[in-house]
């Protein structure tokens, strides 16, 4: 689809009402189905013996494939972004913490580098941009085998956050500028003015507005995700493919 005709969507004021109506039905229901599921994975525990977990477990599955699309829904629909400047130190820890916590031991994921920057970007759109990179990954039918996240500097001096994956197949999803999903990806990256690119193996993100250094009050603003189940790493993250066609 064309990538203008999609941000016209997004951008009609009708739309966005209309995605906000939605999104408020998915997001009622899917806290309902899931508090359910809780309680029947709790019945099951206790009143089978051979465990038998696997309906509940595709049920959350299911419900995490509705928030994401609620969750893209209000990032791709939103008039304006809450811009602050952040530490990209900071951002990176989180963001490995993150991963490594839903996909434990199935990839390898770990800080690179450093570059002790401060970029002016909307954290949670940032977030998913550089999720939904890995996603599309593994859509593509290679889940990386190691990832390394860090922050850097470009030539011209900019600077970057950059996800350095190691597949089977290192080309897997690629294409000229962005890989797979690249009209989300584009889309995510005009929200926040950043510039997205492939350079060696690695998935950069480049930004236009930084500072050398900024208030130490105002150097993080911490992830604390209101439900595990929900995040926005379980929701981008879990269910993706590994290299034996297993989901996980």
């Amino acid at each position: 689809m064309d990538n203008n005709i999609i941000k016209e969507f997004f951008d009609n004021p009708y739309s966005e009402e209309y995605i906000k109506y939605c999104n408020a039905l998915i997001r009622q229901n899917v806290t309902a189905i899931s508090v359910s599921c809780k309680l029947l994975e709790d019945f099951i525990m206790h009143n089978i013996n051979d465990g038998g977990t696997e309906l509940v477990d595709d049920i959350i599955f299911r419900c995490r494939e509705l928030m994401r699309g609620a969750v893209f829904g209000d990032l791709l629909s939103a008039k304006s972004s809450d811009m602050i400047y952040v530490s990209t130190d900071v951002f990176v820890g989180e963001f490995v913490a993150g991963c490594r916590e839903v996909l434990g031991d199935k990839v390898a994921v770990s800080v690179a580098e450093k570059s002790g920057s401060f970029v002016k970007t909307d954290e949670t759109v940032l977030r998913y941009l550089l999720l939904e990179f890995i996603r599309n990954v593994s859509v593509s039918g290679n889940l990386p085998l190691e990832m390394l996240v860090g922050s850097t500097y470009s030539e011209n001096g900019n600077a970057r956050i950059y996800i350095s994956v190691k597949p089977d197949d290192a080309d897997c999803g690629r294409t000229s500028e962005i890989p797979g999903g690249e009209d989300v990806l584009r889309l995510l990256s005009e929200k926040i003015g950043v510039t997205c690119m492939w350079e060696d193996d690695s998935f950069v993100v480049e930004f236009s507005e930084m500072k050398d250094y900024i208030d130490p009050v105002l150097r993080c603003r911490p992830y604390f995700p209101s439900d595990g189940t929900f995040s926005a790493y379980s929701i981008m993250l879990s269910g993706m493919i590994n290299n034996d066609e297993q989901i996980f």
